[in-house]
């Protein structure tokens, strides 16, 4: 009994450790009823943003951008989500996922043309590492960027092997005309789990009126 306790707390940990590679503790949003990943943006000027490492617990903080998009290559077609990272990724989070090539290099200036998909994508679309793909982004007119495949991922993790690909969020401003202040949302990191309430209590006081948590 001991044995298979001890196996499945290793089992969540895992998989706890997966998810966490890929998102936060916390997810700070734009309040909206609207479920689509084309939500209003948020400012990288507000409070919660610059001032997230002065609450205990609160480890860092970081922006990213959603966008809908489409694959067609080799005459296969798929939906994708584009998630969109800057340069305060932490991306030795996620380096264990990457079974070929390597992850993004963002410049400074304008955006990278570089992007990460999932062993499953690839498989499933037949693309291989290094090639460039065309990308069509669901928008009024429907936009188009060649992007070139640099990583190639795995998490185990259904829907985001399924879904997710990952790029520069200057790429997601670049599209939605934003400026570089303005980006979809924020993850937070704490350094405790077993307090993860009491610090989304003042994560919660110190954001905006039109901000949301989800933990």
């Amino acid at each position: 009994m001991i044995l298979s306790f001890c196996i499945l707390e290793g089992f969540k940990e895992n998989i706890k450790s997966k998810i966490l590679s890929f998102t936060g503790h916390m997810e700070i949003t734009r309040f909206t009823l609207n479920n689509s990943y084309d939500n209003p943006p948020i400012s990288t000027n507000s409070v919660i943003y610059q001032e997230a490492h002065t609450i205990p617990n609160v480890k860092s903080i970081q922006k990213f951008a959603y966008k809908a998009g489409l694959i067609k290559h080799n005459e296969e077609t798929k939906g994708v989500i584009l998630k969109g990272i800057g340069k305060d990724y932490n991306g030795l989070r996620f380096e264990p996922n990457i079974k070929s090539g390597r992850l993004l290099e963002l410049p400074d200036s304008t955006y990278s043309k570089e992007i990460l998909i999932s062993e499953k994508l690839a498989n499933l679309l037949r693309i291989k590492l290094d090639e460039s793909i065309l990308i069509y982004f669901i928008q009024d007119p429907v936009r188009t960027r060649k992007l070139k495949v640099v990583g190639i991922y795995k998490t185990g993790l259904e829907d985001f092997d399924e879904n997710v690909i990952i790029g520069d969020i200057g790429l997601i401003q670049r599209l939605n005309n934003w400026n570089d202040t303005l980006v979809g949302g924020f993850e937070v990191f704490i350094q405790n789990y077993d307090q993860l309430e009491a610090t989304s209590e003042d994560v919660f006081d110190m954001i905006d009126y039109s901000m949301q948590i989800e933990l």
